[in-house]
C-alpha cells in the first residue's frame, strides 16, 4: 500500500525505490547507514574510532618541546555541547582547576573537555547511558590531565597560560596518558606464575596491578569516594606505582 501511494504521488521515487534492490547491495546499505551515523555522531562533537584512536595516541616529551616551540596558532575545539554533569559531578583536581583558570577561556575549556570525553567513550567502548561507568571515565581523562599537567610543570614550564595556548587539554590529557599506558604495560609483563603468589601472599597488592591492568588503568577505590576508583593524576603515584611493580 505504501509503494502504491508513493508510486500515485511520485512515479519518478517509486522507480527510484524498487531499482535500490538491483544496485545496492547489502554491504553497501549498511555502509551508509553507518556513515550517516558517523556524521550525525560528529556534528554533535563525537569523534569517530579513527580520530578517538588518534586522540589517544602515544606523546611523549620531546613532542611536547617540538609544540611549545611552535608558535603557530593551534587547532581549537568550537560548538561541542558541553556535558556538564561529566565535568562536574565528579571531583575537580585543584591542577585542572588551576589550569582552566589561567587559560582565561572557560567555554573553551569546557569544550575541550567535552570532546576528550567523548573520545575516550568511543575509544574504550563505554555505554553512553552508564551514567556510573561514564563518571569513572570522567575520572581518568580528568586523572590523565593533571598528570600531564605535573609533568610539564616538573620540566620547568609553570606559565600554563602559554602551555594551554600552544598544546591545549589535548596533547596535555595525551602526555599524562601515555605514562598510564606504559604502567599497564610493565603490569602486563608479570607472569602468571608471579600474579599467582601476589594473589596468595599480598591480596592488596594484587588487587592494585588488577586496576593497573585495565584498559584505562587506574587505582583501586578511594573510600572518601562514591565512586569505586582513584584516577592516576600525579608523579608520586606513579612512582610509588613503579616501586610497587619493580618488587615483583
Amino acid at each position: 500500500r505504501l509503494l502504491a501511494l508513493i508510486f500515485e504521488t511520485n512515479a519518478d521515487l517509486f522507480y527510484q525505490l524498487i531499482a535500490i534492490p538491483g544496485v545496492t547491495t547489502e554491504s553497501q546499505l549498511e555502509e551508509e547507514a553507518f556513515q550517516d551515523r558517523e556524521k550525525r555522531l560528529s556534528s554533535e562533537g563525537i569523534p569517530d574510532t579513527e580520530l578517538a584512536n588518534i586522540i589517544h595516541s602515544a606523546y611523549e616529551i620531546s613532542d611536547l618541546e617540538q609544540d611549545l616551540k611552535n608558535t603557530q596558532s593551534r587547532n581549537k575545539i568550537f560548538d561541542i555541547r558541553t556535558i556538564e554533569p561529566i565535568i562536574y559531578d565528579t571531583k575537580m583536581d585543584s591542577k585542572l582547576a588551576k589550569l582552566i583558570q589561567a587559560s582565561g577561556d572557560m567555554e573553551q575549556c569546557e569544550s575541550e573537555l567535552s570532546y576528550l570525553l567523548n573520545a575516550s567513550i568511543v575509544k574504550w567502548n563505554i555505554d553512553f547511558s552508564e551514567y556510573q561507568e561514564t563518571l569513572k571515565l570522567g575520572l581518568k581523562v580528568k586523572g590523565a590531565i593533571c598528570l600531564g599537567i605535573e609533568v610539564i610543570e616538573s620540566l620547568g614550564h609553570h606559565d600554563l597560560k602559554s602551555v594551554y595556548q600552544a598544546l591545549g587539554l589535548q596533547k596535555i590529557f595525551r602526555l599524562g596518558l601515555t605514562r598510564i599506558l606504559k604502567i599497564r604495560k610493565s603490569a602486563y609483563k608479570l607472569s602468571n606464575d608471579t600474579l599467582q603468589n601476589i594473589y596468595e601472599n599480598s591480596p592488596e597488592d594484587f588487587n592494585m596491578i588488577a586496576f593497573l591492568r585495565e584498559a584505562f588503568p587506574c587505582l583501586p577505590e578511594d573510600k572518601t569516594d562514591e565512586l569505586p576508583i582513584t584516577p592516576i593524576s600525579s608523579l608520586k603515584q606513579l612512582n610509588d606505582i613503579e616501586l610497587l611493580l619493580g618488587n615483583y
